[in-house]
This record gives C-alpha cells, sequence and structure tokens, in this order.
C-alpha cells in the first residue's frame, strides 16, 4: 500500500517535494494546491496529480491523504501547517518553520498538542558532505567542533528572476536557516549569543528592498563560534547557483566542503560553461537522486515506519529563535543574547 500524500505550495520547492514523491515507490503524490490555481494545474498535469484544491484546508480535510507538505514561501507557513495539524496528519514543512518566534512556537506546540508526526525540511542534513563531517565528529575522528565556517550565497537570479516574494524574505531566512541548522547541529549544542550584520545596495537598484548579503556570529554554550555568510547577489554568469563551502575545525583536525568543487563536473561548449550538480538532484537514466530529495523520502520513511524523525519541529524553533536574534542584533548594532537551554 502507497503512502498517499498531498502537497501545498507548487512554487520553486514545492516542486522538489512533487519530485521526490513521484520518484519514490512507496508514496502517491494524491493531492496539490496552491493560491494560484494555474501553478498547481501545471504542477498536477507534470506529476499526474489527481486533485486539486483552492485552499491547504481543503487539502487538508482529504480523508484519503496520509500525510501532507508545506512548502509554501518563507513568511507563509502558520496557516497551511495549523490546517494540516488541526486534521492529525504527519507533516513535513519546509524551513524556516516560520518567521516569527511566536509563529515557530504556535505550530511546534498545536504538533505536539496534537500528537502528530511532523519535521521540518532542513535538507542539508543529508548532505553527504556534511552527513560525513557529523560521522566524524560523532567517531572522535575531529574531536569537539570549535569552529565553523559556512558561505552559502547564491545568484541574483534566485531574488529577481526565480521569486515572487523575495521583499517578504532575505538571504538569511531564504538560506541562512540551513547555514545556521548545520552550526547548530554539527556543533551538537545551542547558541549564547549572535551578533548580525548585513550589506546591500545591488539589489536595491534593481527595485528590491532587502540586503545582498547577511553576516552573522554565533557563539555557543561550550565556547564553540560559528560565522556565517548568506548573500544572494552574486553575478548571473557563475556557473550552477552560487557557491557554497564549509571549513570545520575540530580539537582533531579540519574538515573542508565545497558542494560544487570547480575541478568536478565542468562543462565547455563555444557557447556556455555549465558547472553540473552531482549531489543536490541528480537524473541518472530517467530516476531521481540528490539530498534535496531525499530528506523528503526520509520523511515519508518516518510516517510508513512510525518513527520519529531526527529533525525535530524544536530543531525549527531554535532555528528562528537564531534568525530573529540575528535580525535584532543588526538593527541594535551589537551582539544580542539568547537563551542556550532554547
Amino acid at each position: 500500500m502507497q503512502l498517499r500524500t498531498g502537497l501545498i505550495g507548487a512554487g520553486m520547492w514545492g516542486r522538489t517535494h512533487a519530485l521526490a514523491y513521484h520518484d519514490d515507490s512507496r508514496t502517491k503524490l494524491t493531492a496539490i494546491c496552491d493560491l494560484d490555481e494555474a501553478k498547481a494545474r501545471a504542477l498536477a498535469a507534470e506529476f499526474d496529480i489527481p486533485k486539486i484544491y483552492r485552499t491547504a484546508e481543503e487539502l487538508a480535510a482529504d480523508s484519503e491523504l496520509d500525510a501532507i507538505s508545506v512548502a509554501t514561501p518563507d513568511f507563509a507557513h502558520v496557516q497551511p501547517a495549523l490546517a494540516v495539524i488541526n486534521e492529525g496528519k504527519p507533516l513535513l514543512i519546509e524551513k524556516p518553520l516560520a518567521t516569527s518566534v511566536e509563529d515557530a512556537v504556535l505550530i511546534s506546540e498545536a504538533a505536539e498538542k496534537a500528537g502528530i508526526l511532523a519535521m521540518v525540511d532542513f535538507h542539508n542534513r543529508f548532505n553527504p558532505q556534511f552527513d560525513t563531517a557529523k560521522k566524524r565528529v560523532i567517531d572522535g575522528t575531529l574531536g569537539q567542533v570549535r569552529y565553523i565556517y559556512v558561505r552559502h550565497s547564491v545568484t541574483r537570479a534566485f531574488p529577481l528572476d526565480m521569486m515572487s516574494w523575495t521583499n517578504r524574505s532575505s538571504s538569511l531566512w531564504f538560506i541562512g536557516s540551513h547555514s545556521a541548522d548545520i552550526a547548530r547541529w554539527l556543533m551538537d549544542d545551542e547558541v549564547i549569543e549572535v551578533y548580525g550584520t548585513n550589506t546591500g545596495g545591488v539589489l536595491q537598484k534593481e527595485g528590491l528592498d532587502v540586503a545582498d548579503l547577511w553576516v552573522s556570529v554565533l557563539r555557543f554554550k561550550n565556547g564553540g563560534v560559528a560565522v556565517l555568510e548568506n548573500g544572494w547577489s552574486l553575478p548571473r554568469n557563475i556557473p550552477g547557483w552560487g557557491d557554497f563551502r564549509s571549513e570545520i575545525i575540530g580539537e582533531h583536525g579540519v574538515y573542508y566542503t565545497h558542494l560544487q568543487a570547480p575541478e568536478v563536473n565542468e562543462l565547455y561548449t563555444d557557447k556556455s560553461h555549465e558547472r553540473n550538480d552531482s549531489l543536490l538532484q541528480l537524473d541518472i537514466r530517467g530516476a531521481q537522486s540528490g539530498f534535496s530529495l531525499t530528506s523528503i523520502q526520509y520523511f515519508a520513511d518516518c510516517v510508513i515506519n512510525q518513527r520519529e524523525p531526527f529533525v525535530t519541529l524544536e530543531d525549527g524553533v531554535r532555528n528562528t529563535r537564531i534568525l530573529c536574534a540575528i535580525e535584532e542584533s543588526a538593527q541594535v548594532g551589537k551582539p544580542v543574547a539568547l537563551n542556550g537551554n532554547g
């Protein structure tokens, strides 16, 4: 018997959820909804989704659905998440859990009260590079992590061409949520202080009232430090989607990652230069793979086998607390303290 799934949100990452469910023989994507009905119908046609709903509440109330993904924009998670929770169905929600602490806590507490299985899609925890780093921390090869640097920046094609809601988000929420989660996960500790700052000018000239780049310093209870760089104003002609690398320094060693190493998977022609993705999403003879799909399929596996995910809504709440504190720090121009107990 297949797990019958529903999808709320037919945008850029909604398509990733559709692809993950469509390519998993254990799941059947049964229903979809989006405020833009044309988008929902287009995705339904592409992935042979039989049911199209107009609202999250209508989709969540479908008695034939066993689990539901929420892949709406960063700022629009509360209403669809609560619709799913109120129906008592397993919930996979895109990162960030919410863009305010109040909303993140509201979702988490409602899910706990309902007793449902729920997970935030921090898919970089499924990135083979960071999974390997975590293993090397656990087995003692690296030892306790003392410093983490993450540069996760993308080209301006994202805010200018691929998103209709850029002015309601930022590179801090859109990609910094990944960086902060990875730092907290690898450090295996809680943040007690943050300092955040940003710079702008490039995107403002394009008519967007958002910062180009955020830099954040996270100090952990155990004395560890992380520095995060998250921008979305790199030039469009950078091969691939941007630049994603990290440095993880432990007591016994250092671990470097580069998601798209320049010497790997380069294609040059007379007219173009492409850097091909071999980790995020990959098509081999029609079969889809990659860690962005693996995280979604892991959620389905948890529902099917009735086991709790290792990524929780509490992880989402703590992530939102960190990002909100970074924003506050940038506003007041000084470090902001957090409760290291979460």
